[in-house]
């Protein structure tokens, strides 16, 4: 694994804050066997795609989870579900657990443009660290959905040629937004991957979703510890960064990242100058 050290000589703060502004803005260098991404925590800033750092994951498992899809569409998200706990026991399905998947509600507000679907996800602050405490995906009932394996399909769909969309393989992306992965491909990795940003042909996790997920909840690594001190602002992704789905490639909302990482970095870097 790949890590920074320290300068040992005094450095100038301008170019404290330069390297701070470069760091912000540039994925962090890969994991040197796989290309999985992750979110971590830069003071009250969540950043997206990284291959370095403490993820940002549940501080105990297993997740719980309920299925609000109806019908024969909770059965074909069970078995996304199943797929990644083969992997490892991550899920378990509660009927009364916060975390839910369901079909987005536009009445509510809750309007998902071109994205297929969209994880958000809660975080509580314990001993200093964020940790998931809830998550919610939509799924975007304004497109047309089926459940099957193979290549896209493409169908009539109220009026026009769409794509059809199969919901095993986009709860399985969801599923692991849900955990803590992110989107390799938005982490300058090219990589295949369930996790990659856009709908695919690919219908299964791969190798290196697995090692992600292995990553994140290695076996017998003890669950932090502590109480709930402060809720963050819900996590929410959009055009497919930050546990958005998309069946083409879009814009990703990591520029607002990009603008409120080096605020953090060059405030710490001002702060430490003036106690200097």
């Amino acid at each position: 694994m790949h890590t920074l050290a320290l300068p040992t000589l005094p450095v100038k703060h301008a170019r404290t804050i330069a390297y701070g502004l470069a760091l912000a803005c540039t994925p962090l260098a890969p994991l040197p066997s796989d290309a999985f991404t992750y979110d971590t925590q830069a003071g009250p800033v969540v950043v997206q795609h990284q291959s370095m750092g403490t993820p940002l994951v549940w501080p105990a498992l297993p997740i719980r989870l309920r299925l609000e899809l109806g019908g024969a569409w909770d059965d074909h998200a069970a078995t996304a579900l199943a797929a990644w706990n083969a992997v490892a026991p991550l899920f378990v399905q509660h009927s009364t657990a916060l975390t839910v998947i369901r079909w987005a509600d536009p009445a509510a507000g809750e309007v998902l443009g071109l994205q297929v679907a969209q994880t958000r996800k809660d975080y509580v602050t314990r001993s200093g660290t964020l940790v998931v405490t809830r998550a919610t995906v939509l799924l975007n009932p304004a497109f047309c959905w089926d459940a099957y394996a193979g290549p896209l399909r493409s169908t009539l769909c109220q009026g026009q040629w769409e794509p059809l969309l199969d919901i095993q393989r986009v709860i399985l992306h969801e599923l692991g937004h849900v955990a803590g992965l992110e989107h390799p491909d938005d982490g300058g990795h090219v990589v295949r991957a369930i996790m990659n940003h856009s709908v695919s042909d690919l219908d299964e996790l791969t190798p290196d979703d697995e090692a992600g997920l292995h990553f994140l909840y290695p076996a017998g690594a003890p669950a932090p510890s502590g109480v709930p001190q402060a809720v963050t602002q819900g996590h929410q992704g959009s055009g497919g960064g930050g546990g958005g789905c998309a069946v083409g490639t879009g814009a990703s909302p990591d520029l607002l990242l990009c603008v409120l990482g080096p605020l953090v970095v060059l405030v710490e870097t001002l702060r430490q100058a003036a106690r200097g």
